[in-house]
């Protein structure tokens, strides 16, 4: 893994992160996860616009300059197939301080396995309450556990819910569901990230976002998880109910791995 930070005047190689960096002490960031391959990095542009979007919300004011430089940086990756992330960190201070100019992190992650292929599904029915919905936060921890609960129990992921028992996300990616009307997508008041993969398929394919019902859920005919590092990936079952495998499946990954260099 190889990593860089903006130090004022241009990004130079970082071996880690302060521990008095608020991102690291109380997961105070926002975060892009882009898709490398061939040399190339994905949409960019998109994730860039998507982070200061995120970045604006939570009262951060990154550097024009900071963020050309990681642009740059991004669009001639040191890796050839894997992952970048870049992060928007809330820098050193105590809880009391203001945000204002946050700390840019940009790293990149080599690998050239495959992602892992999410073939059946767990619904989570514990209500899940992201920190600002909608958003990409270093908060992952309750992600990350109810994925590893999951896990534990046979399945390769959990579909989240809200409290309102309307459905908010996977927990590594976003859900699309084919129901009797057509392919939806939970909407952003129902705490869907703002995930680049995710607007660019419910866009360039005229999919409904609204809000999902629970019930919608467990009777879709296919169900459809998107991220950055996945692309668009059909999931074959959800608890013991197998699930159709979408026509759409390789037609829309086929445009997203054409999309977004």
């Amino acid at each position: 893994m190889m990593g860089w930070t903006w130090n004022g005047g241009e990004m130079v190689v970082a071996g880690g992160v302060s521990f008095e960096d608020r991102g690291f002490r109380w997961g105070m960031s926002v975060f892009e996860t882009l898709r490398v391959a061939g040399g190339r990095t994905q949409f960019v542009a998109e994730h860039l616009f998507s982070l200061e979007l995120s970045a604006g919300r939570c009262g951060m004011q990154p550097e024009a300059k900071a963020l050309d430089a990681a642009r740059e940086l991004l669009f001639d990756p040191p890796v050839t197939d894997g992952v970048a992330r870049m992060y928007l960190s809330a820098g050193e201070g105590g809880v009391r301080s203001p945000i204002g100019t946050p700390r840019v992190l940009v790293f990149f992650e080599e690998s050239n396995v495959e992602a892992p292929r999410i073939k059946n599904v767990i619904v989570k029915t514990v209500p899940a309450q992201p920190v600002f919905a909608g958003l990409k936060t270093g908060n992952y921890w309750l992600q990350v556990h109810w994925l590893q609960e999951a896990l534990a129990e046979g399945f390769d992921e959990a579909i989240l819910l809200n409290v309102d028992g309307t459905v908010r996300s996977a927990c590594m990616g976003n859900v699309f569901l084919q129901t009797a009307e057509g392919w939806v997508t939970p909407d952003a008041t129902s705490g869907a990230r703002m995930g680049i993969v995710r607007g660019w398929l419910a866009q360039s394919h005229s999919i409904v976002e609204r809000e999902v019902r629970v019930e919608e859920l467990h009777a879709a005919s296919s169900i459809i998880i998107t991220n950055s590092n996945l692309g668009v990936h059909c999931v074959q079952g959800i608890g013991n109910r197998r699930l159709e495998v979408a026509d759409e499946e390789g037609q829309w990954q086929d445009a997203f791995s054409q999309a977004g260099w």
